[in-house]
């Protein structure tokens, strides 16, 4: 459900609102549901008919403003909120002769996870000078990240999370700039620029990737961020004196300008793996 309408001749306010549903993949429900394989190891993780569909309710409010007749700016504030994810939890059997005595993985609805934020926006569509400049704020939480995850930590060890953390994908500031210059003889520079604060990763240093260097330490997923990332592209171009009747135009693609060194992604013991 949307709506808009004017504030003035310069201004106009946006609002929407929806309710989303997703229906657990057929492999949520139905694998290895089959107890001879579970009773065999053959299966340790068993699909749940009774999962429910993914809930989301989502709603964004935004406001449009001319400042010039060149300039429009707006300001937006977003936040979506989902229930009954998807995860794995692990079960001890009620009775032995299905899975033995080792138990077994289902998957259930628990986790939630919630994302909110602002989105300003300087955009001047025409001219000399002309582009986009945005900047995002935002936060994303969750108690799981994937289907799987409640199962990985208990072969791990490690306890699953009771609080929400933040998300590998929470992106707290981001900036882009995507500039045009022109200049005259047909010269043309294009600047993009994307910036946004480090993701996190979890840290739990462990020398042989098994054992944890301290015992003693908390596990808390994604409790550390990795560098900011940074990368600025520049095209130049100019068309070139008719040749022939052919009509050329040099450029210059530069990729990475300032040649930096952006972290892919570190392992637990806050190497740089890439």
């Amino acid at each position: 459900l949307g709506a808009s309408f004017p504030f003035s001749e310069r201004s106009v306010f946006f609002v929407n609102f929806g309710d989303y549903v997703q229906f657990p993949l057929f492999d949520f429900l139905y694998s290895g549901l089959e107890n001879v394989n579970l009773r065999d190891g053959v299966n340790v993780l068993r699909g749940n008919p009774d999962l429910l569909a993914e809930k989301t309710r989502a709603w964004e409010v935004s406001l449009r403003y001319e400042l010039s007749e060149d300039i429009v700016g707006s300001a937006t504030y977003f936040r979506k909120e989902t229930t009954d994810q998807i995860d794995s939890k692990t079960f001890v059997p009620s009775n032995s002769r299905i899975a033995g005595d080792y138990g077994f993985s289902e998957y259930v609805n628990n986790p939630t996870a919630s994302a909110r934020g602002f989105e300003f926006l300087l955009s001047r569509p025409r001219g000399a000078v002309r582009g986009n400049l945005l900047y995002a704020l935002m936060r994303t939480e969750g108690l799981s990240e994937y289907g799987d995850q409640g199962l990985n930590l208990a072969q791990w060890g490690f306890p699953v999370a009771s609080t929400p953390f933040p998300l590998s994908w929470d992106q707290r500031h981001t900036l882009k700039a995507d500039i045009t210059l022109e200049l005259p003889d047909g010269l043309q520079f294009d600047f993009v620029w994307q910036f946004h604060s480090g993701r996190p990763y979890t840290f739990y240093p462990s020398e042989d990737g098994f054992t944890a260097d301290d015992p003693e330490r908390p596990f808390i997923p994604n409790n550390r961020r990795m560098d900011d990332y940074s990368l600025l592209n520049l095209k130049v171009r100019r068309p070139l004196p008719m040749w022939w009747g052919v009509g050329l135009t040099a450029y210059i693609d530069a990729r990475n300008v300032t040649d930096a060194r952006n972290v892919r992604w570190v392992d637990s013991s806050g190497r740089v793996g890439g």
